[in-house]
């Protein structure tokens, strides 16, 4: 699976969206975080893992597996996913 036809911006969220990377990561585990990585799960996780009305998030718009989606998700949960490769699974 893949995106294709894929375009990524960085918003202001105008509503509560719920973050996407926050489920790779909950459905992942926290073991391998760091204390600063926890922090930040933990302050998304204080939030519902959600992208609050106001703040900054990634946005990317495409084709993925052969139907039009919309992924949002907070930008440091978004690094952490990234950074462990939890989108390579």
């Amino acid at each position: 699976m893949s995106w294709s036809l894929r375009t990524e911006s960085t918003p202001r969220a105008r509503k509560t969206y719920q973050c996407d990377a926050c489920e790779w990561l909950v459905n992942v585990g926290t073991d391998d975080l760091s204390e600063d990585e926890l922090s930040l799960y933990e302050q998304a996780k204080s939030e519902n893992f959600s992208v609050q009305p106001g703040q900054t998030y990634v946005k990317v718009e495409g084709i993925w597996d052969g139907e039009f989606t919309v992924f949002r998700a907070r930008p440091e949960i978004n690094a952490i996913c990234t950074k462990h490769k939890l989108y390579d699974c």
